[in-house]
């Protein structure tokens, strides 16, 4: 698992170009969510060790919410999509698409080549490694 904080809009902007599928995709769009967000990524890890591509799943937090009583947005898993219209209530959505790997969001990663793919695109702050190597 690896977990990060970042903006909503910022995190939904991203999640095409990072390969969620079109109805994940959906489903968070539909979710509204206070401007910060805490997104834990379930990874596979031997995926993880060759590649960014190896988020098989994450869920959203509410960063606003207290530690003691976490509020969930969104998530998937095993290719269902889920939502939290309240903090009791979770919607179970299925998706269309087939649940293979997505690259993942976080900037430290355990691959030491998985130098992320959208970085060309100039869209993710590289990570101290690839800025040291890229200097160099």
């Amino acid at each position: 698992m690896r977990t990060y904080v970042t903006r909503a809009g910022a995190y939904k902007a991203r999640m095409a170009e990072r390969g969620l599928p079109e109805s994940l995709r959906n489903v968070c769009f539909g979710v509204g969510a206070p401007t910060w967000i805490w997104v834990v990524e379930l990874q596979d890890t031997k995926k993880a060790a060759q590649s960014r591509r190896c988020v098989i799943g994450e869920i959203a937090f509410d960063a606003t919410s207290s530690s003691l009583s976490p509020g969930p947005l969104f998530g998937s898993y095993e290719g269902a999509a889920y939502s939290w219209p309240s903090p009791r209530k979770v919607l179970r959505h299925d998706l269309r698409e087939d649940a293979t790997p997505y690259l993942s969001a976080t900037s430290v990663h355990d691959a030491p080549t998985a130098v992320p793919e959208v970085l060309a695109r100039g869209t993710l702050i590289p990570d101290a490694r690839t800025m040291s190597a890229e200097q160099e």
